[in-house]
């Protein structure tokens, strides 16, 4: 290419550059407008929430609390209707065996009344129980249960151990009143109920009540119908009551929907039992 020729086209490719330069700077200036107003809503927008963990509450110490007696725990002995609280005074418990705390050991509290009307002739007004608690010793063998002045009957039982019966006197103005109970091994009484015939005899209920001993006279000690011993042969006629001290009771054998059927009385231990019911005793069939 001649100079001539460079000369006459150097004008438009001048012209041609300027208008490149013009269309770059708009896309450019095109492109930082729209980061601008990109980075300005991003700013107008709210910060979004993030929620913070909930701590847990702290776990609380375990507290042994006395139980509130339901109906169903004791369907034949009515609570006792007066509330109570620790203002009232408190009985305090402690459970051993073998010098040692029993734990977790159960407790039944009845306040005693003489309200019941007397059956059977008898003149004398027989104790109108009440259950006034149920709870549970601590694992140092210890509870405390608010207690009104009065007298009670107090039940304990722990697995493995014969169960115990406690008269407990709350005397008027003492704040505390401590009573300690001692637990020993657990005795059985076994055997089976048979017919006359030697055939086993299922389905008798055997119901267990002690005796006690004052004055050098045997009488049968009343306590609420939870506190009574009672076990139900099975098809072979066979039965086990268990948790029981030494001593002598009143058995009490009855068949399926009738009323007392024998009575008859027991030493505990013993040997195992062979109790035949007579066959006028039984059901016709």
């Amino acid at each position: 290419m001649s100079e001539s020729e460079v000369e006459r086209r150097r004008p438009r490719f001048l012209g041609h550059m300027v208008v490149l330069g013009v269309v770059v700077g708009a896309i450019l200036l095109a492109v930082q407008g729209r980061s601008a107003l990109e980075r300005s809503e991003a700013e107008r927008r709210p910060t979004p929430l993030v929620a913070s963990p909930i701590a847990e509450p702290p776990e609380e110490e375990s507290v042994l609390e006395v139980e509130i007696p339901v109906a169903e725990e004791a369907p034949g002995t009515p609570l006792q209707e007066e509330s109570v609280a620790e203002v009232d005074g408190l009985l305090e418990l402690r459970v051993l065996a073998r010098g040692q705390p029993v734990p977790r050991a159960q407790v039944r509290l009845y306040l005693r009344s003489e309200h019941e009307t007397p059956t059977g002739g008898s003149s004398e007004p027989r104790p109108g129980w009440r259950l006034a608690a149920t709870a549970a010793t601590g694992d140092d063998g210890r509870l405390e249960l608010p207690t009104r002045p009065g007298d009670y009957l107090m039940a304990v039982r722990a697995r493995g151990f014969s169960r115990v019966l406690r008269d407990v006197a709350r005397p008027e103005g003492e704040a505390r009143t401590l009573v300690e109970v001692g637990l020993s091994e657990e005795l059985t009484l076994s055997g089976r109920t048979l017919m006359e015939s030697g055939a086993p005899l299922s389905e008798v209920e055997l119901v267990l009540t002690p005796y006690g001993r004052s004055n050098g006279t045997w009488h049968l000690v009343d306590v609420p119908v939870e506190e009574r011993v009672s076990a139900v042969s099975d098809a072979r006629g066979l039965f086990l009551l268990d948790g029981l001290a030494p001593g002598l009771y009143r058995m009490e054998l009855h068949l399926p929907g009738q009323e007392l059927e024998e009575a008859r009385m027991v030493w505990v231990p013993a040997e195992e039992l062979e109790l035949v019911l007579p066959s006028v005793l039984l059901p016709s069939t």
